[in-house]
């Protein structure tokens, strides 16, 4: 049995699977990958069951050191992965010697990595998930000095790639969605503004993304409160969107005038502050 060892944390770097279901109804959110299909992908090329724990790493990389042999993968974006130094691919399987460290360095493509280990960790499960979340589980991170349990692994012959990813999984601007339960209350020029307007992401983290345009005008709604789930964009009184991801809250009080698909959901969980992106009806 080997062990990560996290030497440095990076901006925020956590357990994560594709989430905590059956929990809603006590106000316990989702939680789970925010980019969900690049962390299915980690787990297929490692051989794993597709809801296997996986790291996922937020811009700014971890440094982890291993204590045995492994055989990892890392998907989704490319924040330039090494291994003592030496670069590694992506979307490839990559044997990792007792005594190494992985580190990162600058972004390339993408701002969440994926990282999945042949065999999986071990690692505890709660309320029948072993995804991070501060109000559930002990931390809602890593945290330095933190030991993550994997089964050794020896890989024989060379490392080959797998496949290739689609470009656009990181720079497509246009996410797709329908109309959310409150779309038809909007006057009929602010949903014209929202469909065909350019929206700057001004902030992100796992419980949502906020969105601004200078002409996006205020209003006076007022519904009573929800469900929402991750995807919901909501519009609020000062006309921002808040467009929720896999850590939101489980009701809200802001009408939910669209709803991503879950393809949209992983390709905004790629993207960062500064970036736009718009809205297409599916």
């Amino acid at each position: 049995m080997g062990e990560i060892i996290v030497k440095k944390t990076g901006l925020h770097t956590s357990i994560q699977d594709l989430g905590r279901g059956h929990w809603r109804h006590f106000g316990v959110p989702l939680s789970g990958a925010m980019d969900q299909r690049s962390a299915q992908l980690a787990n297929l090329l490692t051989n794993n069951e597709e809801d296997t724990p996986v790291i996922e790493i937020t811009m700014m990389g971890p440094q982890l050191q291993f204590t045995e042999s492994a055989i990892i993968v890392l998907t989704g974006a490319n924040l330039s992965p090494n291994l003592d130094g030496s670069a590694i691919g992506m979307n490839q399987s990559v044997q990792v010697k007792g005594g190494q460290t992985l580190s990162f360095g600058k972004p390339i493509q993408g701002i969440r990595t994926y990282l999945s280990i042949k065999g999986g960790f071990d690692c505890p499960k709660v309320l029948g998930s072993y995804s991070q979340y501060p109000m559930v589980t002990p931390s809602g991170s890593l945290q330095q000095g933190d030991r993550l349990a994997y089964k050794s692994q020896v890989q024989s012959g060379r490392n080959h790639a797998l496949i290739h990813t689609d470009p656009q999984h990181f720079t497509n601007k246009i996410l797709k969605a329908s109309p959310g339960p409150e779309f038809d209350l909007l006057e009929k020029s602010t949903r014209q503004m929202l469909l065909t307007s350019s929206f700057l992401i001004q902030r992100n983290d796992r419980m949502g993304y906020q969105l601004k345009h200078p002409d996006m005008p205020p209003h006076q709604m007022e519904i009573v409160t929800a469900p929402v789930i991750p995807g919901t964009v909501q519009f609020t009184p000062s006309g921002q969107l808040i467009v929720l991801m896999r850590d939101a809250q489980v009701t809200g009080g802001y009408p939910r005038v669209l709803q991503l698909t879950n393809e949209s959901i992983d390709q905004l969980a790629q993207k960062t502050n500064g970036q736009s992106i718009l809205f297409q009806l599916a």
